[in-house]
């Protein structure tokens, strides 16, 4: 545990986005409504399988 955040580990946007292209998947961004207190920084991020073709 040294060196590394007590919290845990704190994803970007895009670094989500560029893992589910990696592993084509979809992702999808969800944003938290304005009236959550920590809305303006907060997300959840949908990731699901693609379809098989």
């Amino acid at each position: 545990m040294r060196g590394t955040n007590r919290m845990g580990k704190f994803w970007h946007r895009e670094e989500l986005a560029r893992i589910c292209d990696e592993m084509e998947a979809d992702g999808t961004l969800l944003s938290q409504p304005d009236s959550f207190l920590h809305a303006h920084y907060r997300f959840d991020y949908l990731i699901q399988k693609k379809p098989a073709a």
